[in-house]
């Protein structure tokens, strides 16, 4: 089986294709321009259309939510990116009030003190003054406080 065309085949196709050149060739610009637009703007027409009927479904669904009593409301797009938490005018950012140097060391010490020769476990320390149980560690790791304090128990410290 060729698939070669025979001479007659290929004398119709020549054929063909000059009668196609022709037929282009006959058609100015603007016609072949004017041919164009006349059909997209039959696929314009039939887009809208099909756009037309299908608010149409929309517009009859929302309405049986409304019968049903179903409150549709249009949702807004998430935005992306960092969330800022405080956003203030350059130079209107409000003051922060700063506690009394010491102030945390004072009631750690009033707070073991209370507890006597026991001594005062981290984590009940943290939770009663407020603090992260991390810094009190460092607080009774610090250069100062190392002379002032012992280790008890572990986790636990009182007062030398």
């Amino acid at each position: 089986m060729s698939t070669t065309p025979t001479k007659k085949e290929e004398k119709e196709i020549a054929n063909d294709i000059a009668a196609m050149e022709a037929a282009i060739s006959n058609l100015s610009y603007d016609k072949l321009e004017e041919l164009l637009n006349s059909k997209k703007q039959a696929e314009i027409e039939n887009k809208t259309k099909e756009l037309t009927a299908a608010r149409g479904i929309v517009a009859s669904l929302e309405a049986q939510l409304e019968k049903l009593g179903v409150v549709t409301t249009p949702v807004a797009p998430v935005k992306r990116g960092r969330k800022i938490k405080n956003s203030f005018p350059m130079g209107k950012a409000p003051k922060v009030k700063k506690g009394k140097r010491g102030a945390v060391g004072e009631a750690i010490r009033a707070f073991v003190s209370s507890k006597g020769k026991a001594g005062a476990r981290v984590s009940d320390i943290a939770t009663a003054l407020g603090f992260k149980p991390a810094n009190i560690t460092a607080f009774f790791y610090a250069k100062g406080n190392v002379k002032k304090f012992k280790k008890v128990a572990p986790a636990t410290f009182a007062l030398k």
